[in-house]
């Protein structure tokens, strides 16, 4: 058996992307679609510009940081910062259609939180005919009950890549 070089685990050597955690027990089917919907719902409002809508989704004091490979390349922290932030990288990132594509969420239950990981490719288009992968990304997010909803307290954005230059914070 071969080891995969250290690009292809960089997400694992790093803790985006904790497959299998010492303290984890399975999660249940209602709490496994509650964490995809939350991930889903976070990138539906990113794509359609409607960072309002992360206080549906987000803890008041969320901690969202954006990695590329070992980089940290923007950390908000606190729902205001993390709307400030996402509608400045909007900006940057110009009126180019993004869609996010959510997959392979896998969800434990740990201490009173869910934790979650998920692949996400985000899929630009500038011009009706074409269309290009703008990036792949590990997501990994830790969510709390709050009021008997689930929330997201801290989310890891992980990219293997990223086109063009990639967001600063």
């Amino acid at each position: 058996m071969t080891t995969a070089p250290l690009h292809r685990t960089w997400a694992q050597t790093h803790g985006h992307a904790a497959l299998n955690p010492a303290d984890a027990q399975p999660a249940t089917p209602d709490e496994q679609r509650a964490a995809h919907d939350l991930l889903n719902r976070y990138a539906l409002a990113y794509d359609e510009l409607r960072p309002d809508l992360f206080v549906h989704y987000f803890t008041q004091d969320a901690v969202v940081q954006t990695w590329l490979r070992d980089t940290k390349v923007a950390e908000f922290v606190g729902l205001d910062a993390l709307v400030a932030g996402v509608v400045s990288v909007m900006d940057e990132q110009g009126p180019a259609q993004r869609r996010h594509l959510v997959t392979n969420v896998v969800t434990h239950r740990g201490a009173g939180e869910l934790r979650s990981v998920a692949y996400t490719a985000v899929f630009v288009s500038e011009d009706p005919s074409i269309v290009q992968a703008g990036a792949t990304a590990v997501y990994s997010a830790t969510c709390t009950m709050i009021d008997g909803l689930w929330r997201i307290a801290h989310l890891t954005i992980g990219m293997d890549g990223y086109v063009g230059p990639p967001p600063r914070r």
